[in-house]
């Protein structure tokens, strides 16, 4: 019978572990450059992108591009107009003889709309416009934009003034 010698040792062995050491920092390095390239790829913006999903920062000037345009301006306004119907006949249809209904409906809604979720008023939310909608105290509906470098010019136009909060 023959003997198995059980000292021996098995497996990988590395003759210049200088090299070994430098090839795996190289290639881990080229992985790491390859997924930053991939994370940071900006896509296309055009009438079927969701703009308020986008990050602000990223996508600042083509967002302010956006906004700064012709019929941005109309757009808002009649955004604005469109929600602040809606959340008027939510209120009607919710209010009751309670004294604190008004503030539970205001807290209810802002809520809702700090969530994305523009179902409570039946409608859709309009995908333009990146920030945030709220209803302040007496029921009238503002919008923040995500962030200072994206707010248009016009934000501080007559008929927009009460409207935006500005950042």
């Amino acid at each position: 019978m023959k003997e198995v010698n059980t000292n021996k040792k098995s497996g990988l062995k590395i003759k210049n572990k200088k090299r070994f050491f430098t090839f795996i920092t190289v290639l881990l390095l080229i992985i790491i450059v390859c997924i930053i390239a991939i994370c940071n790829r900006k896509i296309k913006i055009d009438e079927s992108t969701d703009m308020s999903a986008l990050n602000a920062k990223k996508y600042e000037t083509e967002l302010l591009e956006k906004y700064q345009g012709e019929d941005a301006k109309e757009r808002f306004v009649q955004d604005i107009y469109n929600i602040q119907e809606k959340v008027g006949m939510y209120i009607l249809e919710n209010s009751t003889l309670d004294e604190n209904s008004f503030s539970n409906i205001i807290d209810t809604l802002n809520k809702e709309l700090a969530s994305n979720n523009f179902e409570i008023i039946e409608m859709e939310k309009p995908t333009f416009w990146n920030g945030t909608w709220n209803v302040d105290k007496d029921g009238n509906i503002t919008f923040k934009f995500a962030d200072k470098s994206i707010e248009p010019s016009w934000i501080s136009d007559d008929d927009i003034a009460g409207r935006v909060i500005k950042n």
